[in-house]
């Protein structure tokens, strides 16, 4: 499978609900340090205006990194290209970049402690229905990929549920029991 359009999001701890755009000048900052590892950060977008829209964008050419409410307020990290390797590989590319993103937000001088992410909830999706529909076949052909990747990320405790639904392409959820911390696993992908 050539899975490219794959999205990784961390939920903030106790669906803390964060001020959407103080993230605007956090984001316009990583672009003007390149702060962001394997990324060419290109744009801010304000959708804060958008109910459980997708909150604040940050645009990079690879993907794109939006904090939301959406399903619930976290961070978002949609690839757009240049995946390779094993479906494993590609996974867990979206998730270190994810991971690494969340790490920074966390240590923000700026937000003062207030955003704290929980991961031991991670939901993947891939946003690409022809090439993984969210049906039982597919999923039952990923999961293992995925189940590899975060069983070596995070060691035991990961269980993973599929969500089916119609309306987006294949949604899977991640809960781990007595996760390492965001800024842990991050350090995982230096």
């Amino acid at each position: 499978m050539d899975l490219q359009h794959i999205t990784a999001k961390v939920y903030t701890r106790d669906a803390a609900i964060p001020v959407f755009t103080a993230f605007i000048p956090i984001f316009h900052g990583w672009i003007q340090r390149n702060a962001v590892a394997d990324v060419t950060c290109i744009d801010v977008v304000d959708y804060t205006h958008v109910p459980q829209g997708p909150g604040v964008i940050l645009v990079a050419h690879e993907g794109h990194f939006s904090m939301e409410e959406g399903d619930g307020p976290g961070l978002r990290y949609s690839n757009k290209r240049g995946a390779s390797g094993t479906v494993g590989d590609r996974f867990g590319a979206a998730f270190g970049r994810l991971v690494r993103a969340a790490a920074m937000i966390e240590q923000e001088t700026s937000l003062k402690g207030a955003v704290q992410f929980d991961p031991g909830h991670v939901r993947f999706v891939v946003d690409d229905r022809l090439e993984a529909p969210n049906s039982e076949d597919t999923y039952h052909g990923i999961a293992g990929h995925v189940q590899g990747v975060m069983d070596d990320l995070y060691g035991t405790g990961v269980s993973l549920h599929h969500l089916p639904t119609e309306k987006v392409g294949l949604t899977i959820d991640v809960k781990v029991d007595g996760p390492p911390s965001v800024a842990a696993l991050a350090a995982r992908f230096r």
